[in-house]
């Protein structure tokens, strides 16, 4: 029998539609995995990397940008959760409070892992919604060649002092760890104290910065004596060699604040099985181990063995030689609208 060409090709059409799908079965596809991560990309890629050659898992990650760091990720996991459209399986965050915000929320999902063993009760959630990996501790970084040590600032609210006006760097107190460290001191002082003082402060003209690694450079650099910064982004200068010290501060009194990275399962992960395997990964001691080692310089958590000492430019939490302030984080997640619809009155930076 004779076909027509537009016969035959029609029949060819249908032979092709009919074998593709059976054809694209033949091959699994890769399992994956989405990650939204606030830590700093050069820190995280590492890890995540390593997890994919070990589990064969492909990690979509999603960062977030240094001047808009946590608030952005955080901000856009709310609008997920409210909408019903979860994209995200595991959010990594570089602090706490947009973690908890996502708790009270309800777009975090309990999940008992072994891995946390070791890890303090202070620094994960009693229903498991959030597990810490890591810290880091907000110091006050001074160049060496403009300060002698015994005009080192010892406390945070010195910086409001006549004699630091225009000479300190902070980074835009509306993101990141800054955010957090402002409503963290609205919860420990009072709202009242915190903002007579933050109203000092910025009439102190700070030079303001995108981000904790830009106040840490410029203090490096000389530009101003000292900033409110991070230990990682501290470390860091060191590292290179720049003439700064680190102060902790408020050791005579409330202490110095320690906020964790925090690691947490999204409710109606689309990848739940895979999701679960990457929180497992992440809080291993090894990766907590090679954070504190690597140039992140994050601060174990877990208990060092007796008599060990960390590495040159490394650092452990140890509260026998730190003093680190009190804070309820739960508290002080609830007051975040408060405290930055104030700071951005107060600055006349706008809110994401």
């Amino acid at each position: 029998m004779c076909l027509r060409r537009p016969h035959l090709v029609r029949l060819m059409l249908l032979v092709l539609l009919s074998v593709a799908p059976a054809a694209l079965g033949c091959g699994r596809a890769r399992p994956e995995v989405v990650l939204y991560v606030a830590v700093d990309d050069e820190f995280a890629r590492p890890i995540y990397t390593e997890f994919e050659r070990e589990s064969g898992i492909t990690v979509r990650a999603k960062t977030d940008t240094e001047a808009a760091k946590t608030v952005g990720l955080v901000n856009l996991l709310l609008q997920e959760a409210r909408s019903g459209r979860v994209r995200c399986d595991v959010f990594w965050n570089n602090e706490i409070l947009g973690t908890l915000r996502l708790r009270q929320a309800g777009a975090l999902e309990p999940v008992q892992v072994p891995e946390v063993a070791g890890i303090p009760d202070t620094f994960r959630a009693s229903d498991a919604t959030w597990h810490a990996l890591g810290a880091r501790a907000r110091i006050l970084l001074v160049n060496t060649r403009l300060l002698t040590r015994d005009e080192y600032p010892q406390t945070v609210v010195e910086l409001a002092e006549p004699r630091w006006r225009g000479r300190f760097a902070i980074a835009n107190p509306l993101f990141g760890t800054t955010a957090t460290h402002m409503v963290c001191l609205f919860e420990q002082m009072g709202p009242q104290q915190a903002r007579d003082w933050l109203e000092q402060l910025w009439q102190n003209e700070p030079m303001v910065v995108p981000g904790n690694r830009h106040v840490a450079e410029a203090v490096a650099a000389g530009r101003v004596p000292v900033g409110l910064t991070d230990t990682d982004d501290a470390l860091g200068q060191i590292r290179r060699g720049a003439p700064v010290e680190i102060v902790f501060p408020d050791q005579q009194g409330v202490g110095t604040l320690f906020i964790p990275t925090t690691v947490a399962l999204i409710k109606q992960a689309p990848h739940r099985s895979e999701a679960v395997q990457l929180v497992r990964y992440l809080l291993r001691p090894e990766v907590e181990a090679a954070l504190a080692e690597g140039p992140s310089g994050h601060i174990p958590l877990r208990r060092p063995q007796a008599n060990s000492t960390p590495p040159e430019g490394h650092l452990f939490f140890d509260s026998r030689t730190v003093k680190a302030m009190a804070v309820d984080f739960e508290q002080a997640a609830s007051r975040w609208q408060e405290v930055l619809s104030f700071l951005s009155k107060l600055t006349g930076i706008a809110q994401e």
